[in-house]
């Protein structure tokens, strides 16, 4: 193999995995936009603890942390969907600009820069998913949830590994 393929093969990896990234956040959004009363819904359940007071019951003074209103429901699923939309713009810029540079329209050290601010979007709202979940205890009785962020974030690592070590 020569070293062009492998250098092209390369791109076509990173491309795809950053703009499967944007497309995956990008449906996400479609989805909570399209289903948002069934997204505040889910939110006012956790930020409600209602299922750490199903039985069997555990009287945890962590109930103390419950958020009943539905205004503060709204408004944080809302915060999560703008966030996600910041998100998702940045990661089809980055998919863009990491095309742009295969195509000599774009430098690498540019496609880079956004590539590494649309990671670090995405993983902070992976931890604003976990630290809000913590908080609320999710880890009790949310348990998938709570492995998908650690499993998400994880692919982020990857990502940026893959991005910044890889030549």
């Amino acid at each position: 193999m020569d070293t062009t393929s492998a250098v092209t093969s390369l791109i076509v990896i990173k491309f795809v995995v950053i703009g499967g990234l944007a497309l995956w956040m990008s449906l996400a959004v479609i989805n909570n936009i399209l289903a948002f009363r069934g997204g505040v819904a889910a939110i006012g359940q956790l930020m409600g603890m209602q299922l750490l007071r199903q039985p069997p019951t555990n009287e945890s003074p962590l109930l103390s942390r419950a958020v009943e209103g539905a205004r503060w429901h709204r408004m944080v699923f809302g915060l999560t969907v703008l966030f996600e939309i910041g998100c998702a713009a940045l990661l089809w810029w980055a998919t863009a600009l990491v095309a742009g540079s295969a195509l000599g329209r774009a430098t690498p050290d540019d496609a880079l820069v956004v590539v590494n601010l649309s990671l670090a979007a995405f993983t902070a709202l992976l931890f604003f998913f976990m630290l809000g979940g913590t908080w609320f205890a999710y880890y009790i009785r949310h348990e998938v949830l709570n492995v998908s962020h650690v499993a998400w974030i994880a692919a982020a690592i990857a990502a940026a590994i893959l991005f910044n070590l890889v030549a």
